[in-house]
């Protein structure tokens, strides 16, 4: 794999073109502490991609989950990660952070779940930073050339009758 693109310093941009995934919500702009500043990628050891993202923060704090076991909702300003570790972008890795912490997850199979990759992946997030350490021998598809993209999405829901606000992304490259 060429690692020739590493270290690296990432811009971070909001795209004015982001859609929404429910037909019927509104894009918002960015909350201000969420709003992606810039960041670093770089290669820590032959397997492990550290990308480190820093933000006009603090960042918010974990999302609370309400509703029932069989139908939860997550509740409050929320942020996850999509991570392209090349360009041309071929396979994206979701990083979510739900309720109980953070998973990677591989949605390459095009089922709505997808498949968890990591249930406790090695991510800091101090008051307004979050670093990442991706393994890349546990990611199922590496590319021929690592050169890393993170967009950041941001959404919203202030309880669990209300709608989720979307935001629009960010793009880290």
């Amino acid at each position: 794999m060429d690692t020739s693109a590493l270290p690296s310093v990432l811009s971070c941009r909001i795209q004015s073109t982001s859609e929404p995934l429910s037909k019927r919500a509104t894009v918002n702009g960015v909350p201000p502490s969420i709003l992606a500043k810039g960041g670093t990628a770089e290669l820590i050891d032959e397997n492990q991609l550290l990308l480190k993202l820093e933000f006009t923060g603090p960042l918010p704090p974990l999302p609370t989950s309400s509703g029932t076991a069989k139908n939860p909702v997550t509740v409050g300003l929320n942020y996850s990660f999509i991570v392209n570790l090349d360009r041309p972008e071929t396979h994206p890795y979701a990083v979510i952070r739900g309720t109980d912490g953070w998973s990677i997850v591989d949605f390459s199979d095009g089922s709505y779940e997808g498949i968890v990759l990591d249930d406790l992946p090695n991510i800091t997030v101090g008051p307004d930073t979050v670093d990442l350490i991706l393994e890349l021998d546990r990611l199922p598809a590496l590319p021929k050339r690592l050169d890393p993209v993170v967009y950041v999405d941001t959404l919203n829901r202030t309880n669990q009758y209300a709608d989720v606000d979307y935001y629009l992304e960010q793009a880290c490259e």
